[in-house]
């Protein structure tokens, strides 16, 4: 059921306010209470690159941020064609505001903003166990990336992963491409 009370907006910055909102609900929306120190170390790792972010998009109740995603973008190649790629990141809503159509609306407004920023596919990873998550970035033309994924972590480690989702944006013959090819596709240096 969608709530039309929600504002979502987008930003290429997020003010202060808006920030410590955005970040407090990410925080607690991808918590791993049991986590090492060395796991956190390598999670930092891995999702390294913040500096890729192109757009917030905040989903808003009388100006509180009830729900969050970032729309990423990087320029990379495949078969030594150039491409940009997009990426969504930090999709996530609030416990009392699940269920509402919220992380829908936050998906697709990625999306446009992705299709702006000139993006020909887009990228995401997710717990793919939740089978609501799939179901959820389908809607918005994701698949998974049946051979995995493979990036670089900021130490320059090499990691290969079995969560990533792609969709086309732009191009539906390098979104083919990215599914169809055998080895990892490679989303760069940084996980999103």
């Amino acid at each position: 059921m969608e709530n039309p009370a929600i504002e979502i907006q987008l930003h290429d910055t997020l003010s202060q306010p808006l920030l410590s909102d955005a970040r407090a609900l990410s925080r607690a929306s991808f918590a791993a209470p049991g986590r090492t120190v060395e796991q956190e170390t390598e999670h930092r790792d891995r999702f390294c690159n913040m500096h890729d972010a192109i757009k917030w998009i905040v989903a808003l109740d009388k100006g509180a941020v009830v729900g969050l995603t970032i729309a990423y973008r990087r320029e990379r190649e495949l078969r030594r064609r150039p491409f940009v790629l997009g990426g969504i990141g930090d999709v996530c809503v609030d416990p009392r505001y699940r269920r509402q159509g919220i992380a829908s609306r936050l998906v697709h407004e990625a999306m446009r903003a992705l299709e702006a920023a000139g993006c020909d596919v887009a990228y995401l990873c997710a717990v793919l166990e939740k089978t609501h998550l799939p179901a959820l970035y389908g809607q918005a033309g994701f698949v998974r990336i049946p051979q995995g994924h493979t990036f670089l972590g900021a130490s320059g480690r090499r990691y290969t992963d079995y969560d990533g989702m792609v969709a086309p944006i732009r191009s539906r013959e390098l979104f083919d491409a990215i599914v169809r090819q055998p080895e990892p596709f490679d989303i760069g240096q940084g996980n999103w």
